[in-house]
């Protein structure tokens, strides 16, 4: 009886330590690959919560896995209340002390994302390759993270090469050979944006100036974090000649930087709905990024017509990027 009691007891210990396991990003993912029912992923997560704060980095991540947002707002959650770094258990363990009378081990050196996978698949252990990785702060691009994806390299190994694990560490110099420099929105060379911009406009027809209300959409393409394509239309309202609508299509410069600035010159040329002349100008945008939205200025100067009409025009822009 004593016995049967003791197997009991042991077989409840092991369960419990079982459950009590946090679930890490990494055991999400793999659930969501093996197929496990968002309902079952949500249960696993409330009966063991992530042991460390999960923020906007993992979530883009866990999305980009495919991860549903049911599941995603669950893990988010119940991160809620873990601390910002992990805890000491979770820590890497030191190396063990070797004999004296073997070599010491040469430690692992990686410094960029095709390091990593060469040591991964040279068999390096997780706990290996996060010791190695840790404060790289590797900003890295949607290419670099299906490379290390498809390569099988641990989302914890990726998570402490991209983080520091403080939410306010410095970043470091971008001009050290440890980091990968890319521009763009999280990493993004290419990206698309959205803007519509509204203010008012200066319309000169011959000696007459007059000031009108003005709306202009537009969608732009930025490919390579540098070249802006575009489409755009004015429409200026006001009654007799001054109001106008023109369509353009834009082409020019376009700097997205990694403080999620973007800043965009370019030239304007297309047609004045009005009476069929052609039109020509240029377009100069300040745009802050904000999560998916976008808040800026812009300038635009028009010409078109015989007499020429020009327009001058400042407005407010609002958009967002995908």
């Amino acid at each position: 009886m004593n016995g049967c009691l003791r197997m009991f007891l042991l077989a409840a210990c092991l369960l419990t330590s079982r459950t009590a396991l946090a679930a890490l990003p990494d055991d999400v993912i793999e659930w969501v690959k093996e197929g496990v029912p968002d309902e079952q992923i949500i249960t696993r997560i409330a009966q063991s919560p992530p042991s460390v704060r999960l923020g906007a980095h993992d979530a883009l991540w866990l999305k980009a896995a495919g991860v549903s947002d049911a599941v995603l707002k669950a893990l988010i959650d119940a991160s809620a209340t873990a601390p910002s770094e992990p805890p000491s258990t979770l820590e890497v363990l030191p190396e063990p002390v070797e004999p004296p009378t073997r070599p010491p081990q040469p430690k692992l050196v990686v410094k960029t994302v095709k390091e990593i996978i060469a040591a991964h698949e040279d068999g390096a252990s997780t706990a290996e390759l996060i010791r190695a990785v840790r404060g790289l702060y590797l900003r890295i691009g949607r290419a670099d993270r299906n490379r290390l994806e498809s390569a099988g390299v641990p989302y914890s190994v990726i998570r402490a090469a991209t983080t520091s694990w403080q939410p306010d560490a410095p970043i470091r110099d971008r001009s050290s050979p440890q980091v990968d420099r890319v521009k763009g929105f999280d990493g993004k060379t290419t990206f698309g944006t959205f803007e519509c911009g509204g203010g008012f406009s200066s319309v000169s027809l011959g000696d007459a100036t007059t000031i009108v209300a003005r709306l202009s959409p537009g969608l732009h393409a930025i490919i390579a974090s540098a070249i802006s394509l575009g489409v755009e239309a004015d429409f200026s309202f006001a009654p007799g000649d001054a109001g106008r609508t023109m369509l353009f299509a834009v082409v020019g410069a376009g700097i997205p930087t990694a403080s999620n600035f973007l800043l965009r010159l370019a030239g304007r040329f297309g047609v004045d709905a009005e009476d069929g002349a052609a039109a020509y100008g240029f377009s100069v945008a300040g745009l802050g990024r904000f999560g998916r939205l976008l808040v800026g200025v812009g300038l635009t100067g028009t010409w078109s017509g015989d007499p020429a009409v020009s327009v001058i025009a400042a407005d407010l822009r609002i958009g967002t990027w995908f």
